[in-house]
């Protein structure tokens, strides 16, 4: 009787695993098909489209792009000693510039703008007790940021 009864529990083991291991399938399939369902075959959502350069307006290629910002860095232009006031995205464009070749991925480049865009915020924001020479906030070296304007990137 013993016999059987170890039997019976072996079975009844077996069973409760094979139920449990099939449940947990069916609902880790289940569950993201009721989500995607109501959003399949709406036509509505649009995916995001790159425009490319030859497919703008010949009218934009004339104007330059120039980008408003209200926040200023004042630079300590090592070389003249004099002090720049540069518009924030500004700053950061030429300090992308300066630090990194253009022909980086785009990736690279958009990063790399991320990481001197967050630095000087942080930065300014700390209000630090050092001052440098005619109220800079930063100076164009690898002290701060390096720093070159157009005519020394050219």
């Amino acid at each position: 009787m013993s016999k059987k009864r170890m039997n019976t529990s072996k079975i009844n083991w077996k069973l409760i695993v094979i139920i449990g291991s099939s449940s947990l399938l069916m609902i880790m399939f289940l569950i993201p098909t009721i989500v995607v369902i109501p959003f399949k075959g709406h036509e509505t959502t649009a995916s995001s489209v790159e425009v490319s350069a030859t497919d703008q307006p010949a009218a934009a290629e004339t104007q330059p792009i120039t980008l408003e910002s209200p926040f200023h860095v004042n630079v300590l232009r090592t070389a003249s000693e004099q002090v720049e006031k540069v518009p924030l995205e500004d700053y950061v464009i030429h300090v992308v510039a300066s630090e990194m070749p253009a022909d980086f991925e785009l990736e690279a480049l958009k990063a790399q703008a991320l990481a001197a865009r967050t630095y000087i915020i942080r930065y300014l924001m700390a209000e630090n007790t050092k001052k440098l020479a005619g109220g800079a906030d930063v100076t164009d070296t690898v002290q701060h940021q390096v720093y070159k304007n157009n005519d020394e990137l050219r």
